[in-house]
């Protein structure tokens, strides 16, 4: 319940910035060893099919050079929704892997790439070892737009790339909690006549909703009650 409450007045005082999200390929650093809001994500290690990524370098460099280098980036993802969210991330992230909220600080360059693209060249090089299909999927990949199949989001210089925070999906029980002690509070202060149909309070449901729908209702619904939410303890 602490961690709730914790985690609600973070979201009402959030900046409006965009959260990324970047995970590692197995365990990282313990919490105590990385100093977020200051720590960036450590530059991505080129993928080990050295020369397709020589490939697309080229490629970058003779006909989209204002595109971020894969190799002096960081790779992110907008949402952990995998296939869903056409997205190269998922939650959890497999092999034991940590995920992390990124903000992006400074200046910095952003790509959004189909890495299905990428997917198309090892195949087709590891086919046939013809440069010129490795050559042709990555100008696909380097014009961008069109609809992804999985999107990985290049950004430029990896210190831009800031760490706030651990990502841990909150469990659907802690938001049931916080509901029954925000309802606890507010019939002891006025009664239970906002349960009552008219007022909304049933439609907010934690098992249908986000944590972030959910805390946006909450406030809703207790500015309506003219009640400060930060009066639940």
């Amino acid at each position: 319940m602490k961690l709730l409450l914790e985690n609600w007045r973070e979201y009402l005082n959030e900046s409006p910035d965009k959260t990324y999200y970047w995970q590692t390929r197995g365990p990282w650093k313990s919490e105590s060893q990385i100093e977020f809001g200051v720590a960036h994500v450590p530059k991505a290690r080129p993928r080990p099919q050295t020369r397709i990524e020589e490939i697309f370098e080229e490629v970058r460099k003779n006909q989209f050079p204002s595109r971020p280098s894969r190799l002096d980036c960081v790779y992110l993802c907008e949402n952990l929704e995998g296939w869903e969210g056409k997205s190269f991330c998922s939650y959890p992230a497999p092999g034991d892997g940590e995920t992390y909220e990124i903000s992006l600080r400074g200046s910095y360059n952003l790509f959004e790439a189909n890495s299905e693209f990428w997917t198309e060249a090892v195949v087709a090089y590891d086919r046939n070892k013809r440069e010129d299909d490795v050559t042709s999927w990555a100008k696909s990949y380097w014009e961008g737009g069109g609809i992804p199949t999985f999107t990985e989001i290049l950004v430029s210089p990896p210190e831009s790339a800031i760490i706030v925070r651990k990502y841990e999906k909150e469990s659907k029980q802690g938001l049931h909690d916080f509901k029954k002690k925000a309802g606890a509070y507010l019939e002891d202060i006025m009664g239970d006549w906002f349960y009552d149909e008219p007022y909304g309070w049933d439609e907010i449901d934690p098992d249908e909703l986000s944590k972030e729908e959910f805390m946006k209702q909450m406030a809703a619904f207790f500015e309506k009650m003219n009640v400060d939410i930060e009066d639940v303890k």
